[in-house]
């Protein structure tokens, strides 16, 4: 059983598209000193320019890639049901306020995992947030370009 899995929605935590590595690298210390432990860490895009920055950013990360409307969603939600079934996760962080995710994780939630959630203040749909166990709310983010 995995511990711990990061689904990161990196374009919904930013609000914008991630235009430089040291973005990257701040979003990584501002998760790491506001929830500490992330375990293996999965990272939708919709936008393949980004790819670059990501990589550039920070190491270990795994990029997950689907064009198009929901994109990241679509390919985090489509990883994790393909690597990480129900009931093989101690704890799932996502990372996003999206409304999308809250089908996710009430899946993972009724299979006893544990589902944390971080957003950017104003961006946490009432879904999401319903089945969260915590919910961890965070400054809007100013990035370095």
């Amino acid at each position: 059983m995995t511990h711990t899995l990061t689904a990161l929605d990196i374009e919904n935590l930013s609000g914008m598209p991630i235009t430089s590595a040291a973005a990257v690298k701040g979003i990584h210390e501002e998760l790491t000193s506001s929830i500490g432990h992330l375990g293996l860490v999965v990272c939708g895009v919709s936008a393949t320019p980004q790819l670059f920055h990501i990589n550039a950013g920070w190491s270990g990360m795994q990029l997950v890639l689907e064009k198009g409307r929901d994109g990241a969603e679509r390919a985090l939600t489509s990883h994790l049901h393909r690597h990480y079934p129900e009931g093989s996760l101690q704890r799932l962080v996502i990372v996003s306020g999206d409304h999308y995710f809250a089908e996710l994780a009430e899946q993972y939630r009724a299979a006893g995992t544990f589902i944390d959630v971080v957003a950017r203040e104003g961006s946490l749909s009432y879904e999401l947030k319903s089945v969260a166990h915590r919910v961890t709310l965070l400054p809007r983010l100013y990035l370095a370009a």
